[in-house]
């Protein structure tokens, strides 16, 4: 009897955590930023608050010393360093996942703006067309599985500041267990592409003999 009961509790708890809505909030400027609000509760998901250091002078100073030289060695993903090609393919596989779904999430916010800005003119122009492009064919898709209130997409190009700019802000009206579902559908083949991504890097990055050298 004892254990019914604690399995039914386990139960309800179970469903009450599916049910319970979340607020999502995902915005990208010069860094990637995710908060949950659950109620009244705010969560940082990412960027994590940084623990605060133990004070030894000794351990400390060589701890600094090799967080220095790891963060040169270890570039940080950025958003900018995927192609258009690569972020199309991400969000039609976080579109399918969502096609699961008997009615379509709710986008309280969706904000797009995109400077073209580099210092080839062919490239920014490049970008710029490719940046509207994309958001052409996402669109239609997207307008399938989600039901979008306010919309703000602006895109721009710029000849002259040489660095191109970003401004991504979306809220999302989700539920914890359809937040769980679209992770675990949409996370594996997200994998693979972003792995695609760091050995495309990989290859760039490595330096080419120098036939001079060599001689």
């Amino acid at each position: 009897m004892v254990g019914l009961i604690i399995l039914g509790i386990i139960v309800i708890l179970l469903i009450a955590l599916n049910l319970t809505p979340i607020a999502l909030h995902i915005s990208y400027e010069d860094a990637l930023s995710v908060l949950a609000k659950i109620g009244t509760i705010n969560l940082q998901i990412y960027p994590k608050e940084e623990k605060e250091k133990s004070e030894k002078k000794e351990s400390g100073e060589r701890k600094k010393e090799a967080q220095k030289t790891d963060a040169k060695e270890k570039k940080s993903m950025s958003f900018k360093d995927f192609s258009p090609n690569e972020i199309k393919s991400l969000l039609r596989i976080v579109f399918e996942a969502l096609s699961s779904f008997r009615k379509r999430l709710q986008i309280r916010e969706f904000k797009f703006w995109y400077v073209s800005s580099y210092e080839d003119p062919y490239k920014t122009a490049q970008s710029y067309n490719l940046a509207n492009s994309l958001l052409c064919s996402i669109g239609g898709m997207a307008d399938q599985y989600l039901h979008f209130k306010d919309v703000d997409i602006r895109t721009a190009a710029d000849y002259s500041v040489g660095k191109p700019y970003y401004n991504i802000s979306i809220v999302i009206s989700i539920r914890l267990g359809e937040l769980v579902h679209v992770a675990f559908r949409a996370g594996s083949a997200a994998l693979r592409i972003i792995r695609k991504h760091k050995k495309r890097e990989k290859q760039v990055s490595v330096p080419t003999a120098n036939p001079e050298a060599v001689a």
